[in-house]
């Protein structure tokens, strides 16, 4: 039987860090839990790629890589403001500072989730899949595979399509792979999209 193994957690420490880093202890995760619901609730999922969570002493620096930081920030820093007053009244001191995710036709996140607000709106999911792995490869990386799976359509029956271009050799740990997997809520149920890039 294959086992399917997340391509980044493979990577881990060889390539990749981990998005959060802390004394392990019940409080710890249980204020990097919260922290990260807020963001999940409070701003729109589509703009964020990606939260690294840091715990220094008694202080959480929060890097929030997004594609709009505009929009993260709000008028004059009203959103970092408001997020700082909520987790001072819970005694938790949080630093946060908002990054802007260069190069998104690379960005398997940033992909993942144009795919599935393209599917909400009901638009063509083979179009914009196709014109997603045309412009990557214009970033000359070695491959791209888009996998997409569930009542495709509307169909009656949930089925699996995979959309391949170059090489995506996931057993090499020394390639550096990026992944993403996002999920589209439509009518007919749940449809995932998964997105697999080789830099």
């Amino acid at each position: 039987m294959g086992n399917k193994v997340n391509p980044i957690g493979l990577r881990i420490p060889r390539l990749y860090n981990w998005n959060s880093k802390w004394i392990l202890n019940k409080r710890n995760v249980i204020e990097d839990i919260q922290i990260r619901n807020y963001i999940k609730n409070n701003f729109e999922d589509k703009y964020i790629n990606n939260v690294f969570i840091e715990k220094s002493a008694e202080n959480y620096i929060i890097l929030i890589n997004s594609s709009k930081p505009g929009i993260i920030i709000g008028k004059f820093g009203k959103n970092i403001k408001l997020m700082k007053n909520f987790f001072k009244k819970k005694l938790i001191n949080v630093y946060i500072s908002v990054k802007e995710t260069k190069n998104l036709d690379i960005n398997s996140n940033h992909i993942s989730k144009n795919i599935c607000s393209t599917i909400e709106k009901r638009g063509n999911y083979k179009k914009i899949i196709n014109l997603s792995m045309e412009k990557a490869m214009e970033y000359a990386i070695r491959g791209i595979k888009i996998s997409i799976s569930g009542r495709l359509n509307g169909n009656d029956i949930a089925r699996k399509e995979i959309y391949k271009l170059g090489k995506v050799q996931l057993i090499c740990i020394d390639n550096k792979i990026s992944y993403s997997s996002s999920l589209s809520k439509t009518k007919y149920g749940i449809i995932c999209v998964k997105v697999w890039i080789n830099l």
